[in-house]
């Protein structure tokens, strides 16, 4: 097997098409396809965006099993299975089934059949799950940069009557007002689309929550006020679409974080009754009373803004965020990747020198990370090192004066597709 598998084509160079349907490795049988696809669409390769098994998908896995003896190794995790059975079907034509998969001889009452397994111990097929993973998130990336760029937001509120049109006071004024917790708005994709089905479920009176349907809505107001289901549940799988973190590295899903978030947002609403302060029929948005401290990147050093932790390193540290983001000119999530890589060589003990040198960052002030560093950052950069980080939310609205247009583009979300399928390795001085 190792020996055939270093003739195959390179991945990045096998197109991926959108298909239609389910189409057998092996032979002729095909499955229409016919889920609903309105959740995260790919123009170009992805319906629908995010993993799992569909019953169409289901069917097809089915018939590999009962017609080929052919298993697919964790085939929910697959984030696009028509393209991918599609793409062993290319591998497979004119050649025999253990050319790739493995061999697994099995014994029922005196009863032998050997069965096939495919997974991505195989390197060719690590591959291309990796690469269908990998362009998946990155379409999703700059979905949510632009929704969060979005300039004429303008939605009703879920809970009452007002009208906001700024995305970030939409679900401050949800939180601080009528204390409904969605999670990190950062942290959202198709944002309109999840608040569609939040809506469409309130005007049906069903608790959002524990999914219970109510005679009125003064009941179901009632009801989730006292229960505290004031939040979606975390155990829901029809919300998983709408999580940036579920299309990052396997293992890593939304319902931890937002278990966090929950606690969180309970402590901080509630009071020595239990009750929730929050008024649903209070229209006025209440302003946060304490503010965050935020951890330098270097030091253990604590600071009530972050202007002042900025402050605090470009004069002990010589490290300039400011100038790096405006030159590089680095979005949301570029900051995040920057931000958070610092964070982890520090907690490995790096030293600061050491830090920077492998960032290529200059010791001279405004010196900018190379372009090719931030884009081969990993994925794993997106998830915070510190839980609720404050600088990762306010470090990309901060400018500085009077700088000018220029330097090297660099978006965290627009990143080459080529290069991430090819060399989704860290580099060396990531390492």
């Amino acid at each position: 097997m190792d020996g055939k598998e270093e003739d195959a084509p390179s991945v990045d160079l096998i197109p991926i098409r959108s298909e239609e349907e389910y189409r057998c490795i092996f032979c002729d049988h095909s499955v229409q396809r016919n889920e609903d696809i309105s959740v995260g669409l790919h123009p170009r390769i992805y319906k629908p965006a995010y993993s799992g098994l569909t019953d169409c998908g289901k069917k097809m896995l089915e018939h590999l099993l009962v017609s080929h003896h052919f298993v697919l190794a964790d085939a929910d995790k697959i984030p696009y299975l028509p393209g991918y059975l599609t793409f062993w079907r290319e591998q497979y034509k004119g050649k025999n089934v253990e050319e790739y998969a493995t061999s697994i001889l099995t014994r029922d009452k005196g009863d032998e059949q050997m069965y096939y397994l495919l997974g991505d111990v195989l390197p060719l097929d690590r591959q291309i799950r990796t690469r269908l993973r990998n362009e998946r998130l990155d379409y999703l990336l700059k979905k949510s940069q632009e929704e969060r760029s979005e300039q004429h937001f303008s939605r009703k509120c879920l809970f009452c009557r007002k009208w906001l049109g700024n995305r970030e006071e939409y679900f401050s004024h949800m939180l601080q007002t009528h204390s409904f917790n969605i999670g990190r708005p950062d942290n959202l994709v198709n944002v309109h689309l999840l608040l569609n089905v939040l809506q469409s479920k309130l005007n049906s009176c069903i608790c959002i929550f524990c999914e219970k349907k109510f005679v009125d809505w003064d009941t179901l107001k009632l009801h989730m006020r006292k229960k505290r289901h004031l939040r979606i549940d975390a155990q829901n799988k029809e919300y998983d679409p709408f999580y940036i973190i579920n299309y990052l590295e396997d293992g890593k899903d939304w319902q931890l974080m937002q278990s966090d978030e929950d606690d969180d947002a309970d402590e901080e609403l509630t009071n020595g009754s239990g009750d929730v302060q929050a008024d649903w029929d209070d229209l006025d948005d209440r302003e946060e009373t304490e503010s965050e401290q935020v951890h330098c990147l270097f030091c253990s050093g604590l600071y009530h803004s972050t202007d002042d932790v900025l402050h605090h390193m470009l004069m002990q540290h010589q490290f300039d965020l400011l100038q790096l983001k405006a030159k590089m000119k680095l979005d949301f999530y570029g900051c995040i990747r920057v931000i958070n890589y610092i964070r982890e060589q520090v907690k490995q003990k790096k030293t600061i020198t050491a830090v920077l040198d492998r960032m290529h960052y200059g010791m001279t002030i405004g010196d900018s990370i190379p372009k090719r560093f931030v884009c081969n950052m990993h994925n794993r950069y997106l998830i915070p090192s510190i839980k609720g980080d404050p600088l990762l939310h306010t470090v990309e609205g901060l400018e500085i004066e009077g700088e000018e247009e220029g330097g090297v583009v660099v978006h965290g979300e627009e990143l080459d597709l080529e290069s991430l399928s090819s060399n989704r390795s860290l580099l060396m001085e990531c390492r």
